[in-house]
Parts: C-alpha cells; structure tokens; sequence
C-alpha cells in the first residue's frame, strides 16, 4: 500500500509541473519512481516485514530515491 501511495505521490507532483519540465527530467523522475517502487517491494516480500532491519531496508530506499532525483535536478531533492 505504501509502495502504491509513493508512485502516486511522484505521478501527482510530476503531472502538476510537468509542463516545467524537459522530457529528460520526466523520464529520470519515472526512473527513479520506478526504482523506489522495487526497492520498497522488495523490503515489504522479505521476512523483514515490520521489524527494525524492514525500517533500516525502508530508509535505504529513500536515500538511494533521494540520490537519484538528486541527478535529474537539484530542484527535485526534497
């Protein structure tokens, strides 16, 4: 459920400026959605579902989403 609240979230805000944006920072934006997506998917099919070492997992997940956005534009790190 989380997995699907964080594409959503990155669709919305990427609709929402899309006509700021070049084609290049929306296929890196997708990327790094898509990226986040297994990432998270694969934290939540472990055995590690709702234990510490899951929230160390998640917390790579959002440090690897940060980092790529990071390299489509600096305006996309939040």
């Amino acid at each position: 459920m989380k997995q699907l609240i964080t594409i959503a979230l990155v669709g919305l805000l990427a609709a929402c400026s899309s006509q700021n944006l070049t084609q290049e920072q929306k296929e890196g934006l997708n990327r790094c959605a898509q990226q986040n997506f297994q990432c998270e998917s694969s934290c939540s099919n472990s055995s590690l579902n709702e234990s510490m070492t899951n929230g160390v997992c998640m917390r790579k997940c959002v440090d690897e989403h940060n980092a790529c956005k990071a390299q489509v534009g600096p305006e996309f790190i939040n």
